[in-house]
This record gives C-alpha cells, structure tokens and sequence, in this order.
C-alpha cells in the first residue's frame, strides 16, 4: 500500500466551504482503492489571521466528511500584488507540520495539487525526504498573466517535483517550457461515475439549456445569455438553468432583467454536489461559454449523465467533445454560441444518452484516472 499526503492549493473551510471542493472530492475517491491510503494537509485561509502572527496553528483534525487524517494549516488570503510575502508567512506551519508528520502519519510520497499547494509541499517533500508529485488544475495559467512571483515559484516547484501532471493539453503545454527534458503527463480529472448517471426520470417540459460554473468573467456567462436572447423566439419553452455563484450575480441578474427574459432564465445558486445529477438529469443539454478551462469537471459530469454538451474552444473541454455528444464551437463569439445552441436543438433526436455515457467512460471513468496516478506513485518511488 502507497501512503500519500494530499497537500491542496485551496480547499473547503468554514469561511470559503466551495474552495476547492472537487480536491476533497477526488481525494475521497481515491481513498477508497485498496491500494493507495491517503492523508491530506490544506491551508485555511483568511484575512482574519493578520491579527494572530503569534498563534499560528498547526493541528492534526478530525473532519466530519472525510475518512482519513486531516492537518489544518493556517496562512494568510494575500491579494495577488502581495504573493511575494507568501514563503516568509508559512514557513512557521511548514516548520510545524514537518515536526507533526511522522508522528502522525506515515508518508511514502507527497501529491501537491496547484501552485502554493505545491509551494508548502516542495518543503515539507524535502524535510522529510520523500517524492514529490505536483498536479496543476488552475484555468488562471492559461490567461498567461503570471507575476515574476509566481513564474519564479512555479520554477522552483518544477525542479523539485519528481513527476509533473496536468488536467488537460492545454495546461501541458504551459507547464512544459518549466522542465524541456520531461514529460509533463496528461491526467484528465474524474467524477464518481455510480453518482453522476443517467436517470430514468422524464426531463423538464420544453427545452432545457444548463450552465454550471462560477459567476466570474472567465466563465462569461453574459455571452451565453446574451446568446439565448438571440434564439429565445426561435423554439417554445426554452429556459436556462445557471448554477453557480459570484461576484457577477447581480451584473448578470440585472442583464437578464434588461432583456426581458426573467420567465426563461432560473439562476439557482451554487448546489452542493450530490444535487448536480439530478439538475443534470432534468436539462437536455450543458452550455460551457468559459474563456479559459483547464478541463471542463462539470462538461465530464453531463457526458456521465447522457447529456449533449456545447463548449467553446477554452483549452480543456475540447479533449471531451466529439460530434457524438456535442457540438465544439468555432468561437467563443455570442453569435458562435447562439449558432451552437440552435444546431443542438435541431440535431437533439440524433444523440443517444447511452452511447454517449459508454463513450466518455471509456477513457475518463475513475478507475482509469486513479490508474494513473497509480502508475506515476509506483514510478516515482522506483526513481
């Protein structure tokens, strides 16, 4: 058995309860395989520690949710402009946590999930003498907007990484300048494919288009409503469905005011998890309007569920679609995205829910992604 701490870039807390919940979530998949047994250490962030310099904490927890031993490490949120104080504000957990881990848990290989995730753990990697795997998920890299902090501290990361992953093609091939004499592995994310499946219960009357994700600019979420106001007279009974939560709520709530289109449009919030299939289960077809994604998790979870996609060229999503399960747009262009939403709507009777489910699952079910991350352990600790 491989025993492997999971250090996070970002991860649920009580102030930020959606910060990186699809790590906890694929964390607890991969918990579950006989051979691999995992421990997980996450930064707890919050303004709120700039009055408590003295009291950092670095403690072992017990978490309601998670089956396996937890260290909790507090760091300061610091504004972009302020990354540079990151190293000098976490080297007392690091310390900490360090004195705390073979006490605790035993650690054959340390797996860091994006930037200063991978910061924390390319120390803690080297304290305790053990392998370094570093995966990056960050859409933000592909915007190609990194500080001289940040390029600096990829870099560093990189040279101490014995094995480096990515989500997606696109993410690859950013990450591969940083080390041109190895390989920069593809490993795709994953969902749990027993809970996002396809359900016998009847759709919702109509047409149901469903867009799930952030309500930030990347995600442009303007465009797709912008776009369905162009097709809202083409068919009867469309209707949105947004899923998800930002700072763009009221700018994006105000637009669909402005355009009349408040019977044909339901913003529901961001919904836990488990509620995501059913939202699926009960729409015809998943919208992703996004500039930039490093892999597209929630176009994964509608394949799972049956369900035909349309996805702009972001970077990610392009490795899902194919003309078997839906249509990836030439653009990102209002225009392309209302072209695409009309076309799906006039070829829905041709996609079967089956064979798309069968098809995805062929090479990005779960298995075949802890596979992987199998495989990359095993040859880490060969090396």
């Amino acid at each position: 058995m491989t025993n492997v701490l999971v250090i996070p870039g970002w991860f649920p807390s009580k102030l930020y309860p959606f910060n990186g919940d699809f790590i906890l979530y694929q964390t607890q998949l991969m918990h579950q395989d006989p051979d691999l047994n995992l421990s997980l250490a996450f930064l707890d962030q919050s303004l709120k520690y700039l009055y408590y310099f003295n009291t950092w904490r670095t403690q072992w927890i017990a978490h309601p949710e998670i089956p396996f031993p937890v260290a909790h490490l507090q760091r300061i949120a610091l504004p972009k402009s302020l990354h540079y104080l990151f190293p000098g504000l976490v080297n007392a957990p690091i310390n900490k946590m360090c004195a705390k881990i073979p006490a605790i848990k035993k650690v054959d290989i340390i797996h860091a999930h994006c930037l200063w995730g991978g910061y924390i753990a390319q120390h803690i990697a080297s304290r305790i003498k053990v392998p370094l795997v570093y995966t990056e998920h960050h859409s933000g890299i592909l915007d190609h907007q990194l500080s001289q902090t940040e390029l600096s501290t990829y870099q560093k990361l990189i040279d101490h990484s014995t094995e480096i992953s990515a989500v997606g093609p696109a993410l690859a091939a950013i990450l591969q300048p940083f080390t041109p004499h190895r390989p920069v592995h593809i490993i795709p994310n994953f969902v749990d494919e027993t809970l996002f499946t396809i359900h016998k219960t009847p759709k919702r009357t109509g047409f149901h288009f469903i867009c799930i994700g952030d309500l930030i600019p990347i995600k442009q979420i303007d465009r797709l409503i912008n776009a369905f106001d162009i097709i809202r007279n083409q068919y009867q009974d469309l209707h949105l469905h947004i899923i998800g939560d930002g700072p763009l709520k009221n700018d994006l709530t105000n637009q669909m005011k402005a355009l009349n289109l408040t019977e044909m449009i339901t913003f529901h919030g961001r919904q836990p998890n488990t509620e995501i299939p059913r939202l699926l289960n009960e729409s015809h077809v998943l919208i992703s309007a996004s500039k930039h994604e490093t892999f597209g998790i929630t176009v994964l979870e509608a394949l799972c569920c049956g369900l035909p996609v349309i996805v702009t060229p972001s970077g990610g999503p392009e490795q899902l679609v194919n003309s078997e399960n839906g249509i990836l747009l030439p653009s990102d262009s209002v225009e392309s995205i209302a072209e695409g939403m009309t076309a799906i709507h006039r070829q829905y009777s041709n996609f079967k829910a089956t064979e798309i489910r069968a098809h995805v699952l062929i090479q990005y079910s779960k298995g075949a992604t802890i596979e992987a991350y199998k495989s990359l352990y095993s040859k880490c600790l060969k090396s």
